[in-house]
């Protein structure tokens, strides 16, 4: 984790240079600036989520849980595009049912995800990592299925904790 807060430490201190003559390379801004920080991330995250499923201390299990989400969502606001945005939206939705949110907090990143999809489809769908991908989407939308029409019968409301209705 010490790795991931120095490469974020690093890409703060040097931000890219403005957009003035000549203007700066969107692969180049994206190679050194905005694909480091979103590894460093996702690399925090990932130590967050370890910690949080090795602790037995329920408040500190929150925690862990919630700085995973944090960082995981960072990271996935930074690779829109990338072939992991898909995973780690998934991870910062697993991370939201670990902590017993909500619905009216895991629905929107449900939706996100739903609303995302397609244009990673387009990217991604021939990919050897595609059926794997589903695999891994398709339990999550079944989920957002079930809580809305949960939520439209009246069976659950928006502050219905997430694992109630199901697994993500």
């Amino acid at each position: 984790m010490d790795m991931a807060i120095e490469l974020l430490q690093d890409v703060d201190a040097a931000p890219p240079p403005g957009q003035g003559p000549p203007p700066i390379d969107v692969g180049f801004a994206l190679s050194f600036w905005k694909y480091p920080a979103a590894s460093a991330y996702t690399a925090a995250g990932f130590c967050h989520t370890q910690i949080a499923m090795s602790t037995a201390d329920p408040k500190k299990v929150e925690a862990w849980w919630a700085e995973a989400g944090r960082c995981y969502l960072k990271s996935v606001d930074r690779r829109r595009n990338s072939r992991n945005w898909i995973d780690f939206l998934k991870i910062v939705i697993e991370t939201y049912w670990h902590r017993r949110r909500p619905l009216h907090e895991i629905l929107p990143l449900c939706k996100r995800l739903r609303e995302g999809f397609p244009g990673a489809r387009k990217i991604w769908e021939h990919s050897t990592a595609w059926d794997m991908i589903m695999n891994m989407v398709t339990p999550t939308f079944e989920f957002e299925e079930k809580a809305n029409a949960g939520i439209a019968e009246g069976k659950y409301t928006l502050d219905t904790p997430s694992p109630l209705v199901g697994t993500v």
